[in-house]
C-alpha cells in the first residue's frame, strides 16, 4: 500500500481533468474548504471575490496553453465545481500571498551535481512546508498525455501543476518568495506544469521569455545532467546556476536582480537565512561524495526547532498560521525515480515512485 492516493489519468486534456475531478473529488473538496478558510482568514478575501479574481487568469493561461484550460474545465466537470473554483485553487499563491505576503510558505531545496554525488548522478530535492490543512488534499497524479511527456506529480488536488518528474527526466520544485506585486499573468503552479510538459531544459523554459508569471517564487528545475533555480519576481526572472556543484535555496531572493525584495517577507526572512545557512554547511565542506541518504538526513534536521528544515507546527500559533513539512521529496532524474516521504522525514520513511510504473 502506498502512503499517498495514486490516481492515473490519460487521454485528452479534458478527459484527464474529468477523471482527476471524479476520482479526487473528496480531496478537491478539501482544497476548496482549505482555501475558503485561508483566503478569508489571512487575506480578507471571501470566496465569491476569489472566483471573480480567478477570471483574470483564464485568458493568460489559455494564450500560453489552451489545453491547460481544457484540463481545468475537465476538473470542474468531474468534481462538480465551476471553472473559477478550479482556477482559484491553481492561483492560490497569487491570490493569497499578494494580499498576505508575510504568510508565504517555507521550503528548503537542494540540488547536487553529478561530480559531487557517489553515484555520479544528479540529485535534487526539497521539503514542502505549508499549512497542516493541506495534508488533507494531497494526491499523487500519474498523467499519460497524448503528445507530451508522461508526468508523475505530487500535488494539491485540483491543481494541474506542482512538484514532479516527467518521462524525459525533467523534475520541478518550488520555494515561495515574497515581493509586492499585482498578480497578472500565468500562476506559478501552472508554470510548473508548463515546465513538466517539456522534453528538455531548453524546450521547457522557452515560455519564460514571452509569458509573464503572476506569482513570485523560486522554481527548481532539474534533469539528468543539469539543474537550475529560476527566481521569479514582478515582471522579471533570473536563472541561478550551480556553484561548487551545489544549488541551495530557501525563501529569500538570492539574485542581485531582486535585492530590493530581500526583506519583503518580514520576520520570516530570518528563518529563511537560518535554513539556507544550515543546508549549506551540510554539503559545502564535506569531502565525501554525497548519497541519497545524506539528503534524507539533511532534510530531517531540527536546528531552530520547530521552524527547522524539517518543520513542525508551532503549537503557540493559531492553526491557520502554522506550518509543517507535509512531504519530503528527492529526485534521481537519470533513474526516473522520486523518493517521497509523507510527512516529516525525521519519522517517516521514503517510498520510491517512478513515472513509468
Amino acid at each position: 500500500m502506498r502512503s499517498f492516493e495514486l490516481i492515473e489519468l490519460s487521454g485528452t486534456p479534458f478527459s484527464i481533468g474529468k477523471t482527476h475531478g471524479e476520482r479526487a473529488a473528496a480531496f478537491i473538496n478539501n482544497s476548496l474548504k482549505n482555501y475558503k478558510k485561508l483566503f478569508k482568514t489571512l487575506a480578507g478575501i471571501n470566496w465569491p471575490e476569489a472566483q471573480k479574481l480567478a477570471r483574470d487568469f483564464i485568458q493568460p493561461i489559455s494564450l500560453c496553453d489552451p489545453e491547460i484550460i481544457e484540463e481545468m474545465q475537465g476538473i470542474a466537470s468531474g468534481s462538480g465545481l465551476t471553472l473559477e473554483d478550479v482556477v482559484a485553487i491553481n492561483a492560490r499563491s497569487e491570490l493569497l500571498y499578494s494580499n498576505a505576503p508575510e504568510e508565504s510558505e517555507g521550503c528548503t531545496a537542494v540540488a547536487v551535481m553529478p561530480e559531487k554525488t557517489s553515484s555520479g548522478r544528479l540529485l535534487i530535492g526539497q521539503n514542502w512546508d505549508y499549512t497542516p490543512l493541506a495534508a488533507s488534499s494531497l494526491v499523487m497524479l500519474k498523467i499519460k498525455q497524448n503528445s507530451k511527456p508522461d508526468i508523475l506529480m505530487m500535488t494539491e488536488a485540483g491543481m494541474v501543476g506542482k512538484i514532479g518528474i516527467n518521462s524525459c527526466g525533467l523534475c520541478t520544485g518550488l520555494n515561495a518568495l515574497s515581493a509586492p506585486s499585482v498578480p497578472k499573468g500565468v500562476p506559478v503552479h501552472v508554470a510548473l506544469r508548463l515546465l513538466l510538459n517539456g522534453e528538455n531544459l531548453t524546450q521547457a523554459t522557452a515560455f519564460l521569455e514571452h509569458t509573464p508569471i503572476a506569482g513570485c517564487g523560486n522554481i527548481i528545475l532539474g534533469s539528468a545532467y543539469a539543474a537550475l533555480h529560476i527566481e521569479v519576481g514582478p515582471d522579471d526572472f533570473d536563472v541561478l546556476c550551480p556553484s561548487g556543484g551545489l544549488l541551495i535555496h530557501t525563501n529569500h531572493y538570492l539574485s542581485p536582480r531582486f535585492s530590493r525584495y530581500k526583506s519583503s517577507a518580514g520576520s520570516r526572512i530570518v528563518n529563511s537565512y537560518i535554513r539556507q545557512s544550515r543546508m549549506e554547511r551540510f554539503f559545502e565542506n564535506t569531502e565525501q561524495k554525497i548519497k541519497i541518504k545524506d539528503l534524507k538526513y539533511a532534510f530531517s534536521n531540527h536546528d531552530d526547532f520547530p521552524d527547522s528544515i524539517c518543520r513542525h507546527p508551532d503549537e503557540k500559533k493559531d492553526p491557520s498560521r502554522q506550518a509543517q513539512t507535509n512531504y519530503s521529496v528527492i529526485f534521481d532524474p537519470e533513474k526516473l525515480e522520486m523518493h517521497l516521504a509523507k510527512g516529516n522525514p525525521c519519522v517517516v520513511p521514503y517510498e520510491i515512485y517512478r513515472p513509468g510504473e
